[in-house]
């Protein structure tokens, strides 16, 4: 048996079950956000000094240095009479560095497709001492709301993973990454198990097995014979006139030998 291959393909199981539990518990950014005013503000708190304010950065582990900027998605309810706002940048270097945003025809600085509003940098939007790191997107004009968000890395890149996504994301990676299972059990049946050797040192004094005592079975007791039937009683009774015949012919032979001797 290969055990090498049989090694591999148990890695390949433990690794599919590392990346399933990495899609499972990536943290979305959407339960960081806070209507300051509803349906105006919506403020996104990337990272904070402050241990008792809850933090994107803080829970999921990403360094706030990662982030180049954030996708918030919309819903527009009526685009009739247009939609935008700001999407603001708040840190402590950036203090509150504001851009406008709106529909197409809006002539904003970002140009809103009614699905969602992005900003992204060329370089990190955050510093490592920021005391705050925030993200706020504000409803200037318009019938709409926000109904989800992303942290986005270099070149776009998401960095924050949606909850609905995670379980699709987990069975791919389990189906591909657990193909080579079937392989090891395909060796595993051909494994044969051989019986240990082993050897006897001079010396040893070889075990002496006793045998156990063969129990006699109790003798079994013959059943009784049954009796005799006597010789006076004539068990033949097929031909009962021959046997009277002969009876009277040997009185006759006796009554003529004692006449003869008288």
């Amino acid at each position: 048996m290969n055990f090498k291959k049989l090694i591999g393909g148990f890695a390949a199981v433990a690794l599919a079950a590392t990346l399933a539990s990495v899609s499972v518990d990536a943290l979305g950014a959407k339960p960081y956000i806070d209507e300051r005013t509803p349906g105006k503000d919506y403020f996104l708190t990337v990272n904070s000094a402050d241990a008792n304010i809850p933090a994107w950065c803080k829970d999921s582990g990403v360094d706030v240095t990662e982030v180049y900027g954030v996708r918030y998605y919309i819903e527009v309810n009526d685009a009739s009479q247009g939609f935008g706002g700001g999407i603001i940048i708040n840190s402590t270097a950036n203090n509150w560095e504001s851009h406008d945003w709106g529909n197409a025809d809006a002539a904003k600085e970002i140009v809103s497709d009614g699905t969602s509003v992005e900003l992204l940098k060329d370089a990190p939007v955050f510093k490592t001492d920021d005391a705050y790191a925030n993200f706020c997107l504000q409803n200037w004009w318009g019938d709409w709301k926000v109904v989800d968000v992303d942290i986005l890395g270099k070149d776009g890149a998401v960095l924050s993973t949606k909850d609905e996504a995670a379980p699709a994301e987990e069975e791919v990676v389990a189906e591909e990454e657990a193909a080579p299972v079937e392989e090891v059990v395909e060796e595993a049946e051909d494994v044969v198990l051989e019986e240990p050797e082993f050897e006897v040192e001079e010396g040893d004094e070889p075990i002496a097995v006793e045998e156990a005592p063969v129990e006699e079975a109790p003798a079994v007791e013959e059943a009784p014979a049954p009796a005799a039937v006597p010789a006076t009683e004539n068990t033949n009774t097929g031909n009962v006139p021959a046997a009277a015949a002969a009876s009277v012919m040997a009185l006759a032979a006796a009554a003529m030998a004692i006449s003869k001797r008288k």
